[in-house]
């Protein structure tokens, strides 16, 4: 609890001692203090109880936290800062803008200036912490700074087509073309072996179950599957995954199952310890359009009736001779 409360004022005080260009590097010194302290303060308190007494490693604590406290009350400064707003929580969940919160922004050009220029270049798609760092160090912070430099300029700075890319970007122009398909639906499943199995029997064992659970889904919600991924994660928490494109789009558990073992043969584990297996069906569809391989069913034709009664030829009453012969 000491750790977590520290840790949430240090952030804080560090951040705001600082300008917007510095703040990365004041939180790297309250990490690497941190850092310091779990690495010297651990042998050191055990020396100094081994030669002490245990009760002098906590006095010890309790003076460098007093002269802590004297060093920060007169180097920090007291007070709010009134002249600029104060962020606020709710100000600070609103930029950020979270999954499954709507925000509805006019078309107009006055309203996306409004909302681009004050947030951080960071939130710019394709503007990394490198590329923040280089724009920082020549006083460019927010969205309004850089639709104010040229383009040119940020050519210079960031090469020539992140520099175009992020100069419309910053003015609300954004030449990404939009695909309007949905992503694919898929199902998994999983088996988690209760140790750690080496023998392929248990792991084929384990494939043609998820085949048929995949299956009995698919036909439950009438879908088809048009592809199919393996992932084999192993003892040291490692994994393998690898993908293949059905011939045809299916639900039928046996051809899933054989498709499972073609992948999982491409695999070449050789005594492997896998500890689960995992089969997901790919870009499944309604099962009502999907597509389907004809063939030709040739139907062979009926067998004459002297071939099925060797003893009667074209209705003509025939008898057995001799050595299997026959004759009128």
């Amino acid at each position: 609890m000491a750790y977590a409360g520290f840790w949430a004022m240090a952030s804080v005080a560090a951040i705001s001692l600082v300008g917007a260009d510095k703040q990365g590097r004041a939180m790297g010194v309250v990490v690497s203090g941190l850092s310091v302290a779990t690495i010297i303060g651990v042998p050191g308190g055990t020396l100094l109880a081994q030669h002490a007494g245990w009760e002098a490693a906590f006095w010890a604590v309790a003076a460098m936290t007093a002269l802590s406290t004297i060093a920060l009350l007169i180097a920090l400064p007291g007070g709010r800062d009134t002249t600029t707003a104060q962020p606020r929580l709710a100000t600070e969940l609103r930029s950020l803008m979270q999954p499954g919160r709507r925000t509805v922004i006019d078309d107009s050009p006055d309203a996306i200036t409004a909302f681009l220029r004050p947030r951080p270049v960071r939130q710019l798609p394709g503007v990394g912490a490198k590329a923040a760092a280089t724009l920082a160090e020549y006083g460019i912070h927010t969205v309004g700074d850089v639709a104010d430099v040229p383009q040119l300029t940020l050519q210079r700075l960031l090469g020539a087509r992140a520099g175009r890319t992020l100069h419309e970007r910053a003015q609300g122009r954004d030449t990404t073309i939009v695909d309007p398909t949905p992503t694919p639906a898929s199902i998994s499943t999983e088996h988690r072996f209760a140790r750690d199995e080496l023998d392929p029997a248990q792991h084929r064992r384990a494939l043609l179950a998820l085949a048929d659970d995949l299956g009995a889904r698919l036909r439950g919600s009438g879908q088809v599957a048009t592809g199919l991924t393996c992932t084999v994660r192993y003892a040291d928490s490692s994994s393998t995954r690898r993908s293949r494109t059905l011939p045809e789009a299916t639900l039928h558990t046996v051809l899933l199952a054989r498709a499972a073992y073609a992948v999982y043969e491409s695999l070449g584990l050789q005594r492997a310890r896998v500890r689960s297996i995992a089969l997901r069906a790919d870009a499944l569809r309604p099962a009502d359009r999907a597509t389907r391989q004809l063939t030709w069913k040739i139907t062979p034709a009926p067998a004459p009736t002297w071939a099925k009664h060797p003893h009667t030829r074209t209705g003509a009453a025939t008898r057995p001779w001799p050595h299997g012969r026959t004759g009128r």
